[in-house]
């Protein structure tokens, strides 16, 4: 009994995977305007950030297309969310972005990066997720990461070396 109740529950959750990219884009159509506006309260941009990032934890590919419409304002909400609950979930979103259209992330990333450094003692998991991607992206710059480096806010930097890059 206990096997067919778990291949059962597998198969419910394979099919509403399969159900919910179908109204990926849709969803994205309608909270992406929402997190660029200006005008939006914080609390509904950090609302929407976080529902953009359930959807990239499951469908990181479909949520990371048009990701260079919206990075900075994402980020500009990540780095102001205060519930932890939420910050593990929106950020995990984040990094499944990144890891899923690096090359539209590279140009804005000083902003993950910012943002990813406003997260204070994240859970050992998402810490070793955002030293894994901030290490990969500066070797992606290869021999041009320390004059792109050196650009940034020193403060930033020195919470970025304290935590997350490896020698």
């Amino acid at each position: 009994e206990m096997c067919i109740r778990d291949r059962y529950q597998r198969r419910v959750r394979v099919l509403m995977r399969e159900q919910f990219a179908q109204v990926v884009p849709e969803i994205l159509e309608r909270l992406i305007p929402i997190l660029c506006d200006p005008g939006t309260h914080m609390t509904v941009k950090h609302n929407s950030a976080v529902c953009l990032s359930r959807c990239a934890i499951y469908h990181a590919d479909v949520v990371a297309r048009p990701v260079a419409h919206y990075l900075r304002d994402w980020c500009y909400a990540l780095r102001q969310m205060t519930i932890d609950s939420e910050r593990v979930t929106a950020f995990a979103g984040l990094v499944s972005v990144a890891e899923a259209n690096p090359r539209d992330i590279m140009k804005d990333f000083v902003y993950v990066a910012d943002a990813i450094s406003m997260y204070s003692s994240p859970p050992p998991e998402l810490a070793h997720k955002f030293a894994s991607l901030l290490n990969a992206f500066r070797d992606a710059y290869g021999e041009g990461w320390n004059a792109y480096y050196s650009q940034w806010p020193v403060d930033l930097r020195n919470i970025l070396d304290q935590n997350y890059f490896t020698s």
